[in-house]
């Protein structure tokens, strides 16, 4: 028989860990990003987006953790709630991490130039690299060194 008031907790204490979690993240980014004055510096990069993992990983992590925590304790009373939420905020802090990932590289690379351009030039130095001509089509490849 299923319990639909554990259900109902359980995303009741997903909804307020992340609101709660998720929201000071957010808010502490807003924050502390006016300070850093538009500077896009490899330092300034890469210190934000360490401060983002971390944050999320405390924050979102942590929270979310310890209200999974209150409502497991119910049906799951040995397990370990320390254990638990300190589980959550590792993953938290993985989901931060590769979610940071595409955005800070893109901060590094669009220094000047948009986003699409870099794409596009990225992807005419790949074929060229490749050897493709450019034109949909690809050469001849065959198992002999080049002349």
């Amino acid at each position: 028989m299923r319990d639909h008031g554990f259900y109902l907790r359980w995303i009741g204490a997903n909804c307020l860990g992340e609101a709660l979690g998720l929201g000071t993240t957010f808010a502490l980014g807003a924050l502390i990003a006016p300070a850093l004055g538009g500077d896009t510096s490899t330092a300034t990069v890469l210190t934000g987006a360490v401060a983002a993992v971390l944050l999320g990983t405390l924050l979102e992590g942590v929270v979310v953790g310890f209200f999974q925590a209150q409502v497991l304790r119910r049906w799951l009373p040995t397990l370990p709630r320390r254990a638990w939420i300190v589980a959550t905020a590792i993953g938290a802090g993985l989901a931060w991490l590769l979610g940071m990932i595409p955005s800070t590289i893109m901060s590094l690379i669009d220094r000047g130039e948009s986003a699409a351009a870099y794409l596009a030039s990225a992807s005419r130095r790949r074929r060229s690299v490749a050897g493709w001509n450019g034109a949909g089509t690809e050469p001849e490849r065959g198992c002999h060194a080049p002349e």
